[in-house]
């Protein structure tokens, strides 16, 4: 007879959020003032800043649920999937 699987153990989770933690501080906080800045100059850095957090905050806030409601809709996740990834890479290879 076979036994349940265990649940992960609480270090490897710490573990991961910590990781994750500090991925999302070094782009947040270091990476991106510093992005900013090299493409609009220090004189309106601040301005591009708010309006670029601003802009996250409104797709973080609004696809989720949309995503999420296409995905039902169609009754599997896969489609919404491939066209997220596909359209995050076509934008990556025409920003570059």
């Amino acid at each position: 007879m076979t036994q349940p699987p265990q649940p992960p153990s609480p270090w490897l989770l710490s573990a991961f959020w910590f990781g994750s933690s500090f991925h999302w501080l070094l782009l947040l906080i270091i990476l991106l003032p510093a992005g900013v800045q090299a493409f609009v100059g220090p004189e309106s850095k601040g301005t591009y800043l708010g309006l670029l957090t601003g802009i996250g905050a409104v797709f973080a806030l609004v696809l989720p649920p949309w995503i999420g409601a296409q995905s039902d809709r169609r009754g599997c996740g896969c489609p919404t999937s491939v066209a997220a990834w596909g359209s995050t890479c076509w934008a990556w290879g025409s920003w570059r």
